[in-house]
């Protein structure tokens, strides 16, 4: 069962005003939960499905938290996912380590959708980038659409957070950019870099635009308009990270 104080709870973590509030997020599913618990989040619950439990008979990795028992019907009522897995947990959001501008970075400016979030910081895990800027306007971090389709990336990261203009001052600012910058293949691997990634309908803003010292771009071969975000921004960062 579940109190119904944890139950309100756990619904208005789905609520930006209620994530602040409670300085909580929302982690749903196995292997976002025990990446999380190996990064040494803190959990404050975990709520399992009966159906979970049939299906997965180990779960020891949860039992030192406080856990709550709910039958199918229940967890799908706190669940926000077409077809839940089954378990979801609150957890404290992390105190994130103070910028470094010895390592690189991926700022993006003016990100809306969660979707291209989650796939962005999945995609800089893979590289090995460890620190993402967004600006005051874009998606949080910790929105569950983000955190879910991150698939436990978050808690891989050292920095995620809102730059300052000093911070941000002290990277290479290299935005990417079609229409004014030079082909990826024609560049020396840059020095203390942060990538600048604009959004998809209105690219890079023209404050952060005064800010950028050089410019990227990925020649076109075919007819397709744009690329998604995300996919542009793996390519560039297959190419500086080699």
């Amino acid at each position: 069962m579940i109190s119904k104080i944890l139950e309100k709870r756990i619904k208005s973590l789905y609520t930006k005003k209620g994530r602040l509030k409670n300085n909580s997020f929302i982690i749903e599913g196995k292997r976002s939960l025990l990446t999380a618990i190996h990064n040494s989040v803190i959990i404050k619950n975990i709520v399992l499905s009966k159906d979970f439990i049939k299906k997965n008979k180990n779960v020891t990795p949860y039992n030192k938290y406080k856990t709550s028992v709910v039958d199918d019907k229940c967890f799908g009522q706190l669940s926000q996912v077409d077809s839940p897995s089954g378990i979801l947990a609150e957890a404290t959001i992390p105190l994130q380590s103070k910028l470094n501008p010895d390592f690189p970075m991926v700022y993006l400016d003016q990100i809306s959708d969660p979707g291209n979030l989650g796939t962005i910081i999945r995609t800089c895990d893979w590289f090995g980038i460890k620190q993402i800027g967004i600006s005051p306007n874009s998606v949080e971090f910790y929105n569950p659409k983000v955190v879910r389709s991150s698939m436990g990336s978050h808690f891989n990261m050292k920095y995620l957070g809102t730059p300052s203009s000093e911070d941000l001052n002290r990277f290479n600012l290299i935005g990417a950019d079609f229409n004014k910058g030079k082909d990826i293949n024609d560049i020396s691997n840059p020095k203390n870099w942060a990538l600048v990634m604009g959004s998809e309908a209105s690219g890079i803003s023209k404050t952060m635009n005064k800010k950028i010292s050089s410019y990227v771009k990925i020649e076109r071969f075919g007819k397709g308009e744009s690329l998604n975000i995300g996919v542009a921004m793996g390519i560039v960062l297959h190419r500086f990270t080699n």
